[in-house]
């Protein structure tokens, strides 16, 4: 899985983002300060059918909290 994940009037941190695969958190997910490129490789082989990906950022100065989903089906 590959998002973007930036602040215009910030510089996030990866402690400022928490990924969830399905509802469960992920930890292991890469991040780079730099591009704001995430990504990370699910521990396990996928079911078929729809799964979900929510990322949720928050400004370490509490100013701004942002969340996104989407879903994405596999065959």
């Amino acid at each position: 899985m590959q998002a973007t994940v930036r602040d215009s009037a910030t510089t996030l941190s990866k402690s400022d983002i928490q990924v969830y695969l399905d509802g469960e958190e992920i930890r292991g997910f890469q991040y780079r300060r730099t591009t704001g490129s995430l990504s990370f490789t699910p521990r396990n082989k996928l079911s078929s059918g729809a799964h979900t990906v929510e990322i949720a950022a928050n400004a370490t100065d509490g100013s701004k909290n942002a969340r996104k989903s989407w879903t994405f089906v596999v065959p």
